[in-house]
């Protein structure tokens, strides 16, 4: 048993190490594609040809070549970063290689802006014109081309800051950033009805621009409206005999719960 396990283990071996080996001289030949239509002055395909090969194999030394196609391009950003970190990562590079290269930094560095962003919320999300950078506290200034950029920061429980900045060349632009916590809204009055309970109101429920007290079913309004879930209806004549004869008739109204399906707002 041991014996098949360890067969199983120098086949294993075998297959990755073939593939290893595929990578490789695929990677090689997009190199030698791409050397050859970036002297053709055919930067954007050269460059097509670099990330490929960067995927298959990630090697530092295609940095370089990637960071002289995007310099013709005129992405000084990415060609930036395409030399430092070849500088950073290939120590043993061609020196003729490491010359071009850190010639080539010298020279891209005045002409680029660089946006120091501080963020007291550790963990927070920092973006630059919608591409999601890192979380804070960030490592190093972002460096971008001169000209108007939009910073993001998000983090759960606090409100986004959003703010637009414009450095110029050779700039270093500190952007504080301080997010402030999110609170919770107070939700608005909401309306009522009224209602009617066993033929008399559940509430008092005072209409706007109304001065009358309540009034129950039953109730006196005399010559005005109630301003409850009653209203005042059923004027009545009521002849009135005294001592001395017949009285002039008296006005009256009694104050009777709503009936019809319109109901007063209660407000509060």
């Amino acid at each position: 048993m041991g014996a098949i396990g360890f067969g199983l283990v120098l086949l294993v071996s075998a297959t990755s190490l073939g593939e290893s080996d595929a990578a490789k001289k695929r990677a090689s030949a997009l190199q030698v594609e791409g050397l050859g239509l970036m002297q053709k002055g055919d930067n954007r395909a050269a460059l097509q040809r670099f990330d490929e090969a960067f995927r298959l194999v990630p090697s530092p030394k295609i940095l370089f070549n990637r960071g002289k196609a995007h310099r013709g391009l005129g992405e000084d950003v990415a060609a930036l970063a395409d030399f430092e970190r070849f500088l950073d990562e290939a120590p043993y590079a061609p020196k003729e290689s490491r010359i071009e290269a850190e010639r080539a930094v010298q020279a891209l560095r005045p002409k680029l802006a660089y946006l120091e962003i501080q963020v007291d919320d550790v963990g927070a999300t920092v973006s630059v014109d919608g591409r999601e950078i890192g979380a804070a506290p960030l490592p190093r200034p972002v460096v971008v081309a001169p000209g108007t950029h939009d910073v993001r920061v998000a983090k759960s429980g606090m409100n986004d800051d959003a703010r637009s900045v414009s450095p110029i060349a050779g700039q270093k632009l500190r952007v504080v950033i301080r997010l402030t916590p999110v609170v919770a809204s107070t939700p608005a009055p909401v309306a009522r009805t009224a209602r009617m309970t066993r033929g008399r109101c559940s509430s008092t429920c005072l209409a706007p621009n109304r001065v009358m007290s309540v009034k129950r079913p039953g109730s006196f309004c005399g010559f005005r409206t109630c301003t409850s879930c009653c209203k005042c209806e059923s004027v009545t004549l009521v002849p009135i005999f005294t001592a001395m004869g017949f009285a002039m008739p008296r006005k009256y109204s009694t104050c009777a719960p709503f009936k019809s399906a319109v109901r007063m707002p209660i407000h509060g």
